[in-house]
């Protein structure tokens, strides 16, 4: 078992999390009874799920974290379950629960004192506290030169959360020349200097990254790279001279290449279309690209109604059908399309109109809306008849109580004394009365 998960734990470092899931499954499937080997593999599986499924996380967790592992586990061990128990509880908003055990981790492994000060400063953001946040990295920073990159971009992440994009480029522009213009730096300055409006920004930061690039000879696959992104973005922002340089340059690396080639006609298309025609000779002829194209399988796969469309659309008729003699005119006469007018239908008015009278504004409001509607009167008997079937009103009088109530003299009501509040029962007996007894026993 311990062979398959340090199998496992292999997968998963190569980013094979898929298969490093199943082998622990396996694994817990067969339930062992070393508690180390359960710590191990729920601390692994708490990392798989990061911030998805947490209930699931907790559970693991507790396993991960049970009594009695300090001797069977490294300190290295120890110290990460309990940096993943920090964090479990930053991912779901457990903010107290977060503080008490980066305190207990700093004290434990001071080891571990800049991946809990950045677990604060990430808190502290969430919060809104971006001074005192950012104050934290840059401590940091100072007293870790060497990770200047990673608490840079953490840094960034807290203040993007926030949506301070300004704050964000300066801290990206801050960093050396060896970080900034990395391809992900660049295009992530590019992306936020375009959402703030800022092409000028944008352009100069992918013109200094290729310079950058050329004096310090960097491979040609990111260099190349680099060009056909910076041609990409001058090509859409128009600034069709600065995109051809870079078309250029790309070209020397791959002469061969014909997208490039296509792309540097369009750019000198923009600017110098002599230069255009005669980058276009040097195009692969179209029978070379179209050769083997069938044309009518092409056209059935699409389907006819979608040319038909497009017929209709320019105003010409179906290639089966012949020229109709309407249609057909001499080559130096001019047609001119003109819309068919659509005739306005005259309204209808009622036979009784008169023009000089204003109409009624309640003439589409219905009956029961208008204010001259009177309601009709209901007519129905309202008088039920009361009593058995076939009596008449006058003897179903005599059997309502509500007629006769009046009639009847009210009966005294008699007062009962109400109960008193008495303690709990005792059993005693009423004594009997000293009246003489009937026969037979009975009162």
């Amino acid at each position: 078992m311990h062979f398959r998960v340090q199998q496992g734990h292999c997968l998963q470092l190569l980013g094979r999390e898929r298969e490093a899931l199943a082998i622990y499954n396996s694994v817990l499937k067969s339930k062992p009874e070393d508690p180390a080997l359960l710590a191990i593999i729920n601390n692994n599986l708490v990392s798989i799920n990061r911030a998805a499924n947490v209930f699931d996380s907790r559970k693991r967790m507790k396993t991960a974290m049970a009594p009695g592992l300090e001797h069977k586990l490294t300190s290295y061990q120890r110290s990460t379950i309990s940096l993943n128990h920090c964090l479990l509880a930053y991912h779901t908003n457990q903010d107290e629960v977060c503080r008490t055990e980066a305190q207990n981790l700093q004290k434990e492994y001071p080891q571990m004192t800049l991946k809990v000060q950045v677990i604060k400063a990430a808190q502290l953001g969430r919060e809104g506290k971006l001074a005192e946040s950012r104050a934290i990295l840059t401590k940091c920073l100072q007293e870790n030169p060497d990770q200047n990159l990673n608490l840079s971009l953490m840094t960034t992440q807290i203040l993007l959360s926030k949506g301070k994009k300004k704050a964000a480029c300066e801290v990206l522009t801050s960093l050396e020349e060896s970080d900034m213009y990395r391809q992900g730096v660049v295009s992530a300055l590019v992306a936020l200097y375009m959402s703030l409006g800022e092409r000028d920004g944008a352009s100069a930061v992918l013109r200094q990254a290729v310079e950058w690039h050329k004096k310090n000879k960097t491979s040609a696959v990111h260099l190349g790279e680099l060009w056909r992104h910076a041609a990409d973005f001058h090509l859409r922002s128009g600034d069709a001279p600065t995109a051809a340089a870079s078309l250029l340059e790309l070209r020397k690396l791959n002469p061969k290449d014909v997208n490039t080639l296509a792309q540097l006609i369009t750019a000198y298309a923009r600017y110098d279309v002599s230069a255009a025609q005669r980058l276009s000779r040097q195009l692969p002829p179209v029978s070379s690209i179209v050769g083997n194209v069938d044309g009518d399988g092409l056209e059935a796969s699409v389907g006819h109604r979608y040319f038909k469309k497009i017929q209709q659309a320019r105003g010409e008729g179906s290639p089966s059908s012949p020229a109709s003699p309407k249609s057909a005119t001499t080559p130096g006469t001019d047609i001119k399309k003109t819309k068919k007018k659509k005739k306005k239908r005259k309204p209808r008015l009622p036979k009784n109109y008169n023009p000089n009278v204003q109409a009624d504004p309640e003439r589409w409001l219905p009956k029961w809306q208008r204010k001259g509607y009177r309601k009709k009167k209901d007519r129905r008997v309202k008088d039920v008849m009361k009593g058995t079937q076939g009596v008449s009103s006058e003897a179903a009088d005599k059997f309502d109580i509500t007629k006769t109530a009046g009639q009847h003299k009210p009966a005294q009501a008699v007062i009962s004394p109400q109960p008193e509040s008495q303690g709990p029962r005792r059993n005693m007996q009423k004594k009997k009365s000293g009246g003489k007894k009937k026969k037979g026993g009975g009162w």
